[in-house]
């Protein structure tokens, strides 16, 4: 048992002849156990196709591990290649929808348990909706999970873009220009679930949108 924790055994093989004469060998094996499960994959949880194409992941090393297995649900959504804590899956361009990752510690004595599965949206926004306003924004993904993307119908100099939280407090400002059809990220992750309100402001017009972080 002592050989056991230590990382490998010693089996020894002794033989007689019928003269009495003994023999005897002994080889040493290496004890590995089954890696554990990986932490859930990290990385973005919103897609837009007409944007990017692929889209990297990322977990924990795992003790015992020599190389990972990366999987998404439904297998029609995409392909993953690379075999280490970091993944990246090549999405299919004709799949919209939810799609769900999630990684396997792997080596020679066995495979661990996938992790738990990390949700994806799959989206394919191209451009603002047509009966949109001269003026007009589009918000996605909404609701999300703090993470979105804001899509200016036109040019905007010196746009003033505030978020406020349920009771009217300021949780998060930016003040920047917006090109037309720029996908503008903010990221929220960190903050509470919950609905928000969003509004932007420039010397012409302003937009208001509720924001529901989920």
């Amino acid at each position: 048992s002592n050989d056991i924790t230590n990382g490998f055994v010693a089996l020894t093989l002794a033989a007689e002849d019928i003269q009495g004469s003994l023999v005897d060998d002994e080889m040493s094996l290496m004890v590995i156990e089954t890696p554990g499960t990986p932490e859930t994959p990290e990385g973005p949880d919103y897609v837009n196709l007409y944007i990017v194409t692929t889209s990297e992941y990322t977990t924990e090393t795992v003790p015992f591990a020599d190389y990972y297995e990366w999987n998404v649900e439904p297998v029609e959504a995409g392909a993953f290649a690379g075999m280490s804590t970091t993944g990246t899956i090549t999405w299919n361009q004709s799949f919209l929808g939810l799609a769900t990752v999630s990684v396997r510690a792997m080596n020679n004595c066995g495979d661990g348990l996938y992790s738990e599965g990390f949700e994806v949206t799959v989206d394919k926004i191209v451009a603002i909706p047509e009966n949109s306003d001269e003026n007009a924004f589009y918000v996605y993904p909404n609701p999300n999970k703090g993470s979105f993307n804001i899509l200016s119908s036109s040019a905007m100099q010196d746009a003033n873009i505030i978020v406020y939280n349920i009771i009217g407090e300021k949780v998060f400002e930016l003040n920047t220009d917006i090109a037309v059809g720029e996908n503008m990220h903010i990221g929220l992750e960190h903050y509470p679930k919950g609905l928000y309100i969003l509004s932007i402001t420039t010397d012409h017009s302003r937009f208001t949108e509720k924001l529901i972080i989920k």
